[in-house]
């Protein structure tokens, strides 16, 4: 049986010795982020450069930031997500291929379609349900062109049907429905509790109930800043490189399209002092110097 990691917040005084006002407060803090259950359909798996790499249903945990974390527990407010982190990919059955069904529209939120039928191994990014939606810009573009048009040949019915359509649009464009976290999805992970408030936080019968070949508490939490994840990866492959050699290796990775080290193609672009990449808002990109990455591989070979 697969040992539990995620809990509702009305559960932490039955697996920790913290009361519900310490989850409140490292919330509020934002030294503790939260996760929330979801069940949809047609999500979209997101490659390098926002293109669609296909599609897919799931029901499970995903990660939130610590501003999301914080409306949706301390102010009991609901969220809308653009994008979020997949935590459980384990539970996945398969990538489905939309190109058939979406190559053909044009899209301001995504840049293109294109198929990646392996389910990633690891917590990758993701969109809301992918859809055909209503495209407002050009179909007011149209509807107004046409109501010129019959204004100007003194068709008053055809200008006033054309109004009408600027609310209407028939344009459709490929884009992606906003997700609701509503306070009720809340989640956190025993992991992260340790992590924040140490392993004496969590109680004795949760460990033990985790000891069954791969205890959760012996695992570090889970890991959701993909520059870090990227790291991990690097040193992996090459643990005796020292960090100007990985940021090569990696540069090498992203120039060829290998996927080894960058596998959800989330780096835009990267040059000798800085990597830009897309995070939980694939909407905006972030920066990171050379000299963060370096600490994050030194973080992590001393976590060897």
């Amino acid at each position: 049986m697969k040992p539990r990691h995620f809990y509702l917040p009305s559960e932490i005084s039955n697996v920790t010795r913290l009361l519900a006002g310490d989850l409140l407060d490292a919330v509020a803090r934002e030294s503790l982020t939260l996760c929330a259950w979801v069940e949809a359909r047609n999500l979209g798996l997101i490659g390098k450069g926002k293109v669609l790499l296909g599609t897919f249903d799931y029901c499970g945990n995903i990660g939130l930031t610590a501003v999301q974390s914080k409306q949706l527990l301390c102010y009991n407010k609901k969220v809308q997500l653009e994008s979020f982190m997949v935590l459980e990919p384990e539970l996945i059955t398969g990538i489905d291929d939309c190109r058939a069904q979406f190559s053909h529209l044009n899209s301001t939120q995504l840049s293109g379609v294109d198929y990646q039928p392996k389910v990633p191994e690891q917590p990758f990014f993701a969109t809301p349900s992918v859809a055909e939606i209503s495209d407002f810009t050009r179909g007011n573009q149209t509807a107004f062109s046409q109501m010129k048009a019959a204004q100007e040949a003194s068709d008053h019915a055809g200008a006033f049907n054309s109004f009408l359509n600027a609310f209407t649009p028939k344009e459709t464009q490929l884009g992606y429905l906003r997700l609701i976290i509503k306070p009720e999805q809340l989640r956190f992970d025993i992991r992260d509790i340790e992590h924040v408030f140490g392993a004496d936080a969590v109680k004795a019968n949760v460990t033990q109930q985790s000891l069954d070949g791969e205890s959760a508490l012996n695992k570090p939490a889970v890991e959701t800043n993909p520059i870090k994840l990227i790291a991990a990866r690097l040193h992996k492959a090459n643990p005796s490189f020292d960090s100007r050699k990985h940021w090569y290796a990696l540069k090498h990775d992203v120039e060829q399209g290998a996927k080894q080290f960058d596998v959800d193609c989330l780096i835009d672009e990267m040059d000798s002092n800085s990597i830009e990449f897309f995070g939980l808002d694939v909407n905006q990109s972030r920066r990171v110097t050379y000299k963060t990455f370096q600490n994050y591989l030194s973080a992590i070979k001393q976590q060897k």
